[in-house]
């Protein structure tokens, strides 16, 4: 990252917390303005008019070393309907638009305005689902363990399927999917069809595999337990 591009963020971002009302309002001890990973900012706000002044701070620290913002980059997305009337169709930053986006890919997960996860399961579905037809030579392979294969799948498939998994809502609906494609991957990795009449439960007990709703729920509840550790006055 290059340092005056690191300066912009660090000192924008500076003004902006010390302006704690562009943010949102965690509790009585303080507000939420912006949450940063690596080199990303995101800016978080309760209303369209303070994020717009977040955003033209931003703006102005970058022109004070001739630098300008390429506003195709930033995606500004509200957490409800899009059409709810007292939404804005177009956020101007100056004389410049900030798209307004119903959905967005943010470090490798799709985030939904109406805070749905289904475009994002599906879409880690997909991905994993990918990656065992990659392997797929390997797992017709005769010589490789068939221990080694399933140590191969929980490595490679499985945190690809379940990336940020604790943060998805544990509904029936949720639990059954991830566990259906579960069992499409073990029965192609054991070559089974569905002639073969083998139990989801049996093929389980076969490859020696936790259900995927179970490591889901295994994951929520250890980052819940992370959550209740964080002191009351950091933001939840």
């Amino acid at each position: 990252m290059p340092c005056s591009t690191l300066n912009i963020g660090s000192d924008g971002l500076k003004k902006i917390a010390e302006l704690k009302y562009l943010g949102t309002i965690i509790n009585s001890d303080g507000s939420l303005t912006h949450a940063d990973y690596a080199n990303d900012h995101a800016l978080v706000s309760d209303s369209p008019s303070k994020l717009t002044e977040a955003l033209q701070i931003l703006a102005d620290e970058a022109l004070k070393i001739g630098l300008l913002i390429n506003w195709q980059k930033p995606k500004v997305m509200f957490v409800e309907p899009r059409n709810s009337p007292r939404l804005p169709r177009v956020l101007m930053v100056g004389d410049k638009p900030a798209e307004i986006v119903d959905e967005f890919t943010y470090l490798g997960s799709i985030l939904s305005n109406d805070g749905s996860i289904l475009k994002d399961l599906m879409n880690r579905i997909a991905k994993a689902s990918a990656v065992v037809g990659r392997l797929s030579a390997l797992w017709r392979k005769p010589y490789i363990s068939h221990r080694t294969k399933m140590r191969i799948y929980n490595a490679s498939v499985g945190p690809v399927l379940l990336y940020v998994a604790k943060t998805w809502p544990g509904t029936q609906s949720v639990l059954s999917t991830v566990n259906i494609a579960q069992t499409k991957h073990l029965r192609c990795i054991e070559g089974l069809c569905w002639h073969n009449f083998v139990s989801n439960k049996n093929l389980l007990l076969l490859t020696a595999q936790t259900p995927f709703s179970v490591q889901l729920v295994q994951r929520a509840l250890r980052w819940y337990g992370h959550l209740l550790r964080m002191p009351p006055t950091l933001p939840h």
